[in-house]
């Protein structure tokens, strides 16, 4: 089912346009000739009254004298007479609309922006904008922005916040290296925006890669849960404007409304992004990412023809964190035996000017062949002497089976044209200088880091000693009922001691004696929610700007990654005149405050400061928390932006012959045991379950089968273990919610030798419970209607029965 509420803005049958015009110059008339002169197959209508016709285009007066089914509004015309065409849309059921129109009074005019939102509203039509610059299609001949231009279809998707920014990008990015797959620019945020945007390409078949342009976050739940869901299927790469207002400089344009640049940084790290510094970075991310092959760290081997660039390219990989390591003595010893003495066996790799692609292709064999070596950098200086084409053509043959990646840097401009387009045919990242090709690599590793912390999904609670959660909500809701927004020191004695967390008051520590005084937070961003922060003690914070974050829930790999971030691990790390702090015993503290973080949203701000720290031991002396009223829980965690994996719904069962199984969430790590499982699947089973005959998914749909957003959706597998002591799945049923927020969508399948055990029914009412206490009302699945065993499970848990335009399709559906 495709229920995207973009459908019809990214797949119109027909489209209205209001305002349409013969100048050019306006958006009306810009649009026009995007329209009718882009090539677009769907039905375009035109409505001005002031026009007949306008480019040979027959143009109505008004949408009552079109008589057709349209699916997109286009709407060009002065902002004050947009709640009208709204009106007139909706009476003619049209699904979308883009208002393009904006001027400096609306961005202040809540009354204007409310008459808006009630006619789209009113009308159920969903809205980019207003102050959309609009959609490209590429793939569909569909240009619906007035900026004019034929785009080449591809797999790259840009979406911008700034219509200058996109259309600034759009005159000189996309050349030969880039072609489109999708733009969008929706403007004002009203209605649809950055989530159904990301939610929608995440799925598109023709894009592989994301390119974003940010200024704010309008909904951070939303847009942290479309973010990682497309980030967990493809690549994203992401700049955000504004990283200047935390340093007293205010654009009221950037709603900098992610308090700091640091907590920025902890959100795209977490849902598996990219983030670059500039507009100019995004290409080259993009370009470095349409690489195949992936580094699994961040060891380069620089080969090249000349001295010079080999030298700028690792002065760039040292700043970068880049490291050059020296080759293997077994690769030195195939260089000497391919390559002769007199090339120095080192790292770069300089194969003199005279090199050939022979010797080029030579050292790339033996490069990639180094246990020691993650990642290739080949760098061509073009001469009379070889052929850079040829150089091309046996870097591709020799690299063509390798899981390293391999970079291209080719030297000049007009000469080498058709060499740098050769090697992108063939997928290989090529680039104009070593430093953004080194830039580039640090990318692809920075990238593969952020990946595998978004495989990270743990719950709000550590393995160990279970806290007394109830004892603790307690504390927080009687202080609040008596109107006390802060804590007394009995009290958080006591909350601490829930969280069997020790402290340590009236403990006096200098660096004198070998101790460290470090402060530990947990703040409230307005826009994500619960941070921790680790930072110097007073009075030395004050003089440090703030510095990484993390978000919760956390666990050991994740506090790993924290530790390793350059500011922490200077903080943490030894000194001329102290030990480095124990890492184990603050792994464990911070595993106990992230649980604080998750399970008390009373919690406006906590502090330790001082906590003193040293090789042995941390000790939390002096303590502060202030607490704030509690938003109604409409789910479990509603203050989180990342919601920690439900541990709470694991449960145990039996089946009709008494054999034990768990149902449970599923987790990242159940990929290759979900893969199993479809894999024994019958081919009536596979078919019933997933509509088609593949016999396993596809590594995409996999990912995005195991790798969910618990708020959003829930995918309930039952497991037992097999003879290796491993979950192995037996059954699974999901729900996935619905544009309206108050539907799910269903599916479920048991493993053939099990059916008829009651494990489907029982894994249902799990889904289904979970689906009301998630403020579901509905839920609905589409069945094949020769798949009779799930009619029958369905009607015995009271699903009913809908017929639909498709005569071999069914519809379920419960009210829950």
């Amino acid at each position: 089912m495709n229920r995207s509420p973009l459908r019809p803005i990214v797949k119109p049958a027909s489209i209205v346009l209001f305002g349409a015009s013969t100048t050019t110059e306006t958006i009306g008339g810009s649009l026009t000739r995007n329209l009718l002169e882009g090539g677009f197959t769907g039905r375009v209508h035109l409505v001005n009254p002031r026009h007949s016709s306008v480019n040979d285009q027959p143009c109505h007066p008004t949408l009552e004298s079109i008589d057709d089914l349209i699916e997109l509004a286009l709407i060009a015309t002065p902002i004050e007479t947009v709640p009208d065409i709204l009106a007139q849309c909706g009476k003619r059921h049209i699904k979308a609309a883009i208002v393009y129109s904006a001027d400096l009074s609306y961005q202040t005019d809540s009354c204007g922006r409310n008459a808006i939102i009630t006619a789209a509203r009113k009308f159920n039509i969903r809205l980019l904008g207003p102050g959309a610059l609009g959609v490209i299609r590429p793939h569909l001949k569909l240009n619906a922005t007035p900026f004019h231009r034929e785009f080449t279809a591809g797999n790259l998707a840009f979406v911008s916040q700034s219509d200058a920014i996109c259309a600034g990008i759009l005159d000189w990015a996309f050349t030969d290296d880039f072609a489109l797959s999708a733009v969008f620019a929706p403007g004002d945020e009203s209605d649809l925006g950055l989530a159904e945007t990301l939610d929608f390409l995440a799925t598109d078949h023709t894009t592989e890669s994301i390119l974003l342009y940010l200024e704010n976050i309008p909904d951070s739940r939303k847009f942290m849960s479309a973010l990682r869901t497309a980030a967990r299927a493809k690549p994203v790469v992401a700049v955000k404007a504004g990283r200047s207002h935390n340093n007293g400089i205010n654009n009221p344009k950037i709603d900098a409304n992610i308090d700091n640049d640091s907590t920025f940084n902890a959100v795209l790290r977490r849902a598996g992004v990219l983030r670059v510094r500039s507009v100019g970075d995004l290409f080259a991310a993009a370009r470095a990412l349409t690489s195949r092959n992936k580094p699994l760290g961040s060891r380069l081997a620089i080969i090249t023809n000349g001295s010079g660039p080999d030298f700028i390219a690792t002065d760039i990989a040292i700043e970068q964190s880049i490291d050059v390591p020296p080759l293997s003595e077994l690769t030195q010893m195939a260089l000497a035996a391919s390559l002769g003495h007199n090339i120095t066996k080192s790292n770069p790799l300089d194969l003199l000017f005279d090199a050939s692609p022979e010797r080029f292709a030579k050292a790339v064999t033996a490069c990639r062949n180094d246990s020691e070596i993650d990642g290739l950098l080949v760098i061509i200086s073009p001469n009379s002497l070889f052929s850079p084409l040829e150089t091309a053509e046996a870097i591709i043959k020799c690299s063509a089976s390798d899981t390293k990646p391999v970079l291209v840097c080719v030297l000049g401009e007009s000469s080498v044209r058709d060499t740098r387009r050769r090697l992108t045919q063939a997928g290989i990242p090529v680039f104009r200088t070593p430093e953004s090709a080194v830039t580039a690599f640090s990318f692809m590793v920075q990238y593969v880091r952020n990946q595998q912390l978004l495989l990270e999904t743990p719950g709000a609670l550590s393995s160990y000693q279970a806290p007394d959660i109830a004892a603790a909500t307690a504390l927080c809701t009687s202080a609040l009922e008596r109107g006390q927004d802060t804590l007394s020191a009995t009290e958080i004695q006591r909350l601490f001691k829930a969280f069997h967390i020790n402290i340590f008051p009236g403990i006096v520590a200098t660096s004198e004696n070998g101790h460290r005084l470090l402060s530990l937070h947990i703040c409230r961003d307005n826009c994500i929610g619960p941070l921790i922060e680790l930072a110097l003690g007073s009075p030395g914070r004050d003089l440090t700007p703030p510095g990484p974050v993390a978000l919760p829930p956390l666990n050991d790999r994740l506090i790993d990654d924290y530790f390793r971030q350059d500011a922490i691990s200077r903080l943490l790390g030894e000194t001329a005149t102290l030990p480095a702090v124990s890492q184990d015993a603050l792994r464990r503290l911070l595993l106990r405050v992230s649980e604080i973080a998750c399970e008390l949203p009373w919690i406006e701000s906590f502090k330790i400061d001082p906590l003193i720290a040293d090789d042995y031991a941390v000790r939390p002396v002096n303590v502060q928390i202030t607490l704030r009223q509690s938003p109604p829980p409409g789910s479990r965690y509603p203050h989180m932006a990342i919601r920690p994996y439900p541990v709470a719904l694991e449960t145990t069962c039996l089946d009709k012959k008494d054999q034990p199984y768990t149902i449970r969430p599923i987790r990242p790590e159940d990929a290759q045991a979900f893969q199993n499982f479809v894999r024994q699947l019958s081919h009536q089973s596979r078919y019933f379950r997933f509509f088609g005959a593949m016999r396993e998914l596809p590594a995409m749909q996999l990912a995005r089968h195991t790798q969910i957003d618990y708020d959003r959706e829930m995918i309930l597998v039952a497991v037992r273990k097999d003879e290796h002591n491993q979950d192995s799945i037996i059954g699974e049923a999901f729900y996935g919610v619905l544009e309206d927020e108050r539907t799910c969508e269903f599916g479920v399948v048991i493993a053939d030798h099990l059916s008829g055990l009651g494990i489907g029914s029982r894994i249902m009412h799990c889904l289904m419970d979970i689906a009301r206490e998630r403020g579901m009302r509905q839920m609905i699945g589409e069945v094949l209607a020769e798949n009779e065993p799930m009619q029958g499970m369905m009607n015995a848990l009271g699903f009913s029965v809908n017929l639909t335009d498709n005569p071999e399709i069914m519809e379920l559906f419960f009210q829950l």
